[in-house]
């Protein structure tokens, strides 16, 4: 991708960057469980110079900024027992939506059932909803943005 001032950027090829907000849960029968949020997909995603307000909004960016290196998430649950692990999320999840990265989804946790069965619980920006009003500001009527939402997945390995 070429910007502004002649330059490119190139995003890396997808590896695992860093994880974080883990949770870790064992079964009555002893399967020890670990979920996290991995950042191993990288994305251009052009900042904000300078803000309008609201201030949480990326949508009110009065002057555009640079291409960056978006690290996207996915939310990854991980049987220690057998070393398995299962990418729970269906998209990379994009933590620069409405909140431009600054910050996303501490709410998430993991529980595992009698069976073997683990309920995995986590926040994602996939889903769009219409917002009027946010942290006490009305914005115009209709307006739709990738917000924070829950989900929860539950399986086995």
């Amino acid at each position: 991708m070429t910007q502004a001032d002649g330059s490119t950027l190139n995003a890396p090829d997808p590896r695992r960057v860093d994880t974080f907000f883990p949770a870790v849960k064992i079964s009555p029968s002893g399967r020890v469980y670990l979920s996290a949020y991995a950042a191993d997909v990288v994305s251009p995603w052009q900042s904000c110079k300078t803000f309008g307000s609201p201030s949480l909004s990326g949508g009110n960016c009065k002057t555009l900024g640079p291409f960056i290196n978006n690290a996207r998430l996915d939310y990854v649950v991980r049987d220690l027992t057998t070393n398995v692990a299962n990418t729970v999320t269906a998209h990379p999840i994009n933590t620069r939506y409405f909140f431009r990265g600054t910050f996303f989804g501490d709410y998430t946790d993991i529980a595992v059932g009698s069976d073997d069965v683990f309920h995995a619980f986590w926040t994602d920006s996939n889903n769009v909803q219409t917002v009027d009003w946010f942290g006490g500001v009305e914005w115009a009527p209709g307006v739709n943005v990738n917000q924070q939402d829950v989900v929860v997945d539950s399986d086995s390995f």
